[in-house]
């Protein structure tokens, strides 16, 4: 009688980055789904994250050194202790993150007629992008044309005048939330 060897079948593996819509604040899980055909093998699974071709990780999430615009690839290869299977991948690139004002500071206060209203903003941008900000203000409800980050008392208001200021701050890429006083 003649006897055959079952050789082994290498494990397989797919793979999907999610969300698949992500930001600069976002964790990446590289989802890893494996399979062998041999009964009883362990599949472990050895991952690798790039960021722009660049190696950034090797566990299933990874959580910083991205911003908008970088491309992501978590690729993984399965083994089953006897020979490592092919290798799968999936990428994304990941999305602008728009900035938030996060402080604001107004001065002098308290404001006279003649005061020069000054502004000084900080926006916070996940993706390190430089900000630039947008001013409508108004004096009693009725926008003026200035729209510097401030506002001089001799052209635009008097005593008892109600001032306030919209900003919108910009990364370049599209508009943050718009802060109102």
């Amino acid at each position: 009688s003649n006897s055959v060897t079952i050789s082994n079948t290498a494990p397989s593996v797919i793979v999907s980055v999610s969300p698949s819509s992500a930001t600069a604040s976002d964790t990446l899980t590289c989802g890893a789904t494996s399979s062998d055909s041999d009964a009883g093998d362990a599949v472990t699974l050895s991952y690798e994250w790039t960021v722009n071709d660049e190696v950034t990780g090797t566990s299933d999430t990874l959580s910083d050194g991205f911003v908008g615009g970088d491309t992501v690839t978590c690729t993984v290869i399965p083994d089953d202790g006897t020979e490592a299977g092919t290798e799968d991948s999936d990428s994304i690139v990941i999305e602008n993150s728009l900035p938030v004002i996060v402080a604001l500071e107004l001065s002098p206060d308290p404001i006279y007629t003649n005061d020069i209203v000054s502004l000084v903003v900080l926006a916070d941008d996940d993706d390190d992008d430089t900000v630039t900000y947008e001013y409508a203000w108004y004096v009693n409800e009725v926008r003026q044309v200035a729209t510097e980050a401030s506002l001089d008392g001799t052209a635009y208001f008097d005593r008892g005048d109600l001032i306030r200021v919209d900003i919108t701050p910009n990364d370049g890429t599209g508009d943050g939330s718009d802060w109102q006083s």
